[in-house]
């Protein structure tokens, strides 16, 4: 399949089974709320309960979407069914490998900017120059391990080996075999189909009273069926 193909049918894939939409739509909706609520409540309490279920919700989410992955990669067109327990462990694990790559590049600009201190001992002009290199360099980094980590996330899915997916040689020789600049253009079209639904979903929560929960409910369904079935879909042509 290429690009058109692949994203033709991950925008279809959503609506294929308008009842699991429906249920993912409102977990979303629901994580999103918890989230937000809690943050505004003065019982302590009541925050902490909010804030696990918002966590709950959106682990289950994310275990949800490495099923659509797994289902995809081999092209299947079944949207797979809603299984707690496994899409809560997924959504675990699938969260953690997020963020082992999200950490590594954070670490190495941390190490980069200790070991550079003396940086303070120089002139603003000197400074100025050390700081855009080093956004530039953090910029490259962060791009590179999302890469990887998009990457890592399917591999996961494929395989089902969780320390596969993070074992970051295996992972780069993959992403170097199916091109970096491949997957760049893949993770930037993906940014594009949904910034553009966010755009248009912008004019909806203007609708009085309604309008933000619609779009909310809409924008978290869509992006967790998109997202995880062009992936899947990519990675398995791939």
């Amino acid at each position: 399949m290429n690009f058109s193909e692949i994203f033709s049918d991950a925008i279809k894939y959503p609506f294929a089974e308008p009842n699991k939409f429906l249920i993912i739509g409102v977990i979303a909706l629901l994580s999103g709320l918890f989230s937000s609520t809690g943050g505004f409540s003065s019982d302590s309490i009541l925050s902490i309960l909010f804030a696990i279920v918002a966590i709950v919700a959106s682990l289950f989410i994310a275990g949800y979407g490495v099923s659509i992955i797994r289902e995809s990669v081999g092209g299947s067109v079944v949207v797979p069914e809603l299984d707690f327990n496994r899409n809560f462990v997924d959504g675990i694990k699938s969260t953690i490998i997020g963020i082992v790559y999200f950490i590594i590049p954070t670490l190495i600009m941390v190490i980069l900017v200790l070991i550079s201190g003396v940086a303070v001992k120089l002139d603003l002009s000197a400074i100025v120059a050390l700081g855009a290199t080093y956004l530039l360099v953090a910029v490259i980094l962060f791009i590179i391990f999302g890469i990887l980590g998009e990457i890592a996330l399917a591999r996961f899915a494929r395989t089902e080996d969780f320390v596969s997916s993070l074992n970051i040689f295996e992972v780069f020789n993959e992403v170097k075999q199916i091109g970096f600049f491949n997957v760049l253009i893949f993770i930037f079209v993906q940014a594009i189909v949904v910034l553009v639904l966010i755009i248009l979903l912008g004019f909806v929560a203007f609708i009085p009273f309604i309008g933000a929960l619609i779009s909310s409910f809409l924008l978290g369904a869509f992006s967790v069926f998109f997202i995880n079935r062009s992936l899947g879909l990519f990675y398995g042509n791939n």
